[in-house]
């Protein structure tokens, strides 16, 4: 048996992986696939391509609000590979859309998947 070393986007996102990005402040997480990143700009104004490390990218991040919540706008964040095996989603939701949603639309969903 052998270990699966996932060290930078390009890895993430050759397996199928989700990051985790969870804020060291506020501890506020969303999910994101690992592509969403390629081709966007760093603060110094380079481009980020698939072989940089997952640990670098968290540097980059800086808190900020989405879908109704404040982010509390600081600087840096923890940013973890997941499996998508790891991640408790109900069969027939969607998964992304699931795991960044709050608790009221996680419900509907759940609804709307079961029919």
């Amino acid at each position: 048996m052998g270990r699966i070393y996932v060290l930078t986007l390009g890895d993430a996102a050759k397996r199928g992986l989700i990051l985790e990005i969870a804020c060291l402040r506020c501890a506020r997480v969303i999910y994101r696939h690992p592509t969403d990143f390629l081709g966007m700009k760093t603060p110094a104004g380079r481009e980020i391509r698939s072989h940089i490390y997952i640990e670098e990218l968290g540097t980059m991040f800086r808190c900020r609000g989405a879908a109704g919540a404040r982010g509390c706008g600081a600087k840096g964040a923890r940013v973890v590979p997941r499996w998508k095996t790891e991640l408790k989603v109900p069969a027939g939701v969607p998964l992304l859309p699931f795991l960044n949603a709050d608790d009221r639309e996680r419900k509907r969903m759940i609804r709307a998947a079961r029919g």
